[in-house]
């Protein structure tokens, strides 16, 4: 019997009418569930649902057990996936950051698969929402996210899980924004006699000559440098960081639900914090914007650059792009019935907005400058490596400084001019295979980690090291005061090295069929084998059959059977 495989139930007929699915569970699901439970060294007494994900096929319950009550979860992400997230929440509570504890299971597992997606269980947590008519519940729960993402500081996933990155993704996310505000003024235009369509045309220019100065500023700025410093360096986000997620409890701020971390800047987080406070209060007061940075910077100290980047990405007309963006399912109805008090609310912020902002730009030189090196410009104008290797390492193309050496006992990056004269000749070869291309460069790379993770944070099981190779000595890069506090505390025990970073090795596997191949072997997801449908006309035309011989049939004997005929009928004669 095929395993039963867990699925969103947003649109699911079998669900009775009138029933919130919010709240309701499938059958299936709960039977699963109760096999789960059976893995785990404990007697549950009672289940109470806590919430559910049905357009994703998650849910939370609260489970009454003889050690005490505890959290049950199903991740309703894919389970390489979610193995990121769970290893990740392991880390946290070796590192002393108050997030939930795993319970492992009989066998010593932090997880169990079942119906195709990953379940947990962890400690249930008795917390309460920080307050929010104050500023000072908004400064301790922006001081428990520092002290979130200074814990999770060096972190590595088991190679077996996928890992997830978006640092190398902001030029991309502005690019789109930009995209998308074109996109509604065309939707605009497209219905003139839609209610909101005048006020959209009136301002969308406006939010786009906003995006645009905000993302040649993001250009100019840091970030290249920054990215070198490679994914551990800077941790993981939450990703969705609010009240909700981030609650007061022993010991003061607790994360929770963590299973959409991500290698992520963790200004991030703390931009999606203030621009949705602003946004609510109708009003950009800098003097809160300043006391909550300043919180942040407590837990997390930041320095010039980092500061700077948190104030481009507060530039971008976010609020506005975040609410106006889903009128691109369905123009006509959201245009009618949502748009106009939403453009009201977000056009009555912006000159306030534009203020807080200039004020807070003034402010970046009482930072710390960070350690980051110049990147060469040399390493920026090699299209193919932008193509192949780009996106692994920094998504402007190569930009690692050789004279410089990263880490302590890892040999020096090889000159980027030594590496395009070996490749040169085969750059026609590249462009079709730029896989292989990955694999042959990138094992060469040191990968480039700050001094204060200890050691090189990426290794390349893939590929040896190549022959003949020359080790140069390397000199610690001088101690950055400022960076002082931010040193991460060592894992308890040895990590594995991952897979070079994230796209270098998964371009390969882009294609659906190789990733469904790896998910089956890897996780034990067994995806049904599609059946190859027969051409609707053949390519070659069929031979003709040979002409079957005639072969003489024999002539019965008809006076053999109409003897046993009559035998047949004297013996049914005689037993009647």
């Amino acid at each position: 019997m095929e395993e039963y495989r867990i699925v969103p139930w947003d649109h699911d007929e079998s669900v009775p009418i009138g029933v919130d699915r919010e709240f309701y569970i499938p059958p299936e699901i709960e039977r699963v569930a109760h096999e789960v439970i059976a893995q785990y060294d404990m007697q549950v007494s009672e289940m109470t649902l806590i919430t559910s994900k049905p357009d994703k096929g998650g849910a939370i319950w609260r489970i009454m057990t003889d050690k005490g009550p505890r959290s049950l979860k199903v991740l309703h992400r894919e389970p390489r996936r979610s193995l990121f997230c769970v290893y990740a929440q392991q880390w946290l509570v070796e590192q002393g950051a108050r997030v939930p504890a795993l319970i492992k299971t009989k066998s010593g597992q932090l997880y169990v698969e079942a119906g195709h997606k990953l379940w947990i269980v962890t400690d249930w947590i008795s917390l309460v929402p920080a307050s929010k008519v104050d500023i000072e519940g908004a400064e301790s729960l922006v001081f428990g996210l520092g002290e979130f993402h200074r814990a999770s500081r060096g972190y590595v996933p088991p190679e077996f899980a996928q890992q997830k990155s978006r640092i190398h993704h902001w030029p991309k996310y502005y690019s789109k924004m930009i995209e998308k505000i074109g996109w509604m003024r065309d939707l605009a235009k497209a219905y003139p006699d839609a209610a909101g369509s005048g006020q959209l045309l009136s301002v969308v220019d406006q939010f786009e000559s906003q995006a645009k100065e905000a993302l040649a500023k993001f250009e100019n700025s840091s970030f290249r440098r920054m990215v070198v410093k490679g994914d551990p360096y800077w941790g993981l986000v939450h990703q969705d960081y609010g009240f909700s997620n981030g609650q007061v409890g022993e010991g003061g701020i607790w994360v929770i639900d963590l299973d959409g971390v991500a290698y992520d800047f963790p200004i991030r987080d703390l931009r999606k914090m203030i621009t949705s406070m602003m946004d609510d209060m109708g009003v950009w007061d800098p003097a809160i914007m300043r006391r909550l940075i300043q919180a942040y910077h407590g837990a997390n100290p930041i320095d010039r650059e980092t500061y700077e980047l948190l104030v481009i990405d507060m530039m971008f007309p976010n609020e506005f792009y975040k609410h106006i963006k889903e009128m691109i399912f369905d123009p006509l109805l959201f245009m009618n019935t949502e748009m106009g008090p939403i453009l009201e609310r977000v056009i009555a912020t912006q000159e306030s907005k534009q203020a807080a902002l200039a004020e807070l730009e003034r402010e970046a030189e009482s930072y710390a400058p960070g350690d980051y090196e110049e990147v060469p410009a040399e390493a920026r104008t090699a299209p193919w490596m932008r193509e192949s290797v780009g996106s692994a390492l920094e998504p402007f193309g190569l930009q690692l400084d050789p004279s410089v050496p990263s880490v302590p006992g890892v040999p020096s990056v090889p000159s980027v001019p030594s590496v395009l004269s070996v490749t040169s000749e085969k750059a026609d070869s590249i462009a079709p295979a730029k896989e292989e291309s990955a694999l042959v460069v990138l094992p060469e790379i040191a990968s480039v980690a700050d001094a204060d993770v200890g050691g090189p944070i990426y290794g390349s099981p893939l590929a040896s090291e190549p022959q003949g190779a020359t080790p140069v000595a390397t000199v610690a890069p001088a101690p950055n005061p400022a960076h002082a506090e931010r040193r991460p505390v060592p894992p308890a025990t040895d990590i594995p090295a991952i897979v070079l970073p994230r796209r270098a090795v998964q371009r390969s596997n882009r294609t659906p069929r190789r990733r469904k191949r790896l998910a089956s072997r890897r996780t034990g997801v067994r995806p049904r084998r599609r059946t190859q449908a027969k051409p609707a006309v053949r390519s070659a035309t069929r031979r003709k059959a040979k002409p079957k011989k005639l072969v003489a049939r024999k002539r019965l004997n008809v006076v053999r059977r109409r003897k046993a005929g009559r035998r047949k009928v004297r013996k049914a004669v005689r037993r009647a």
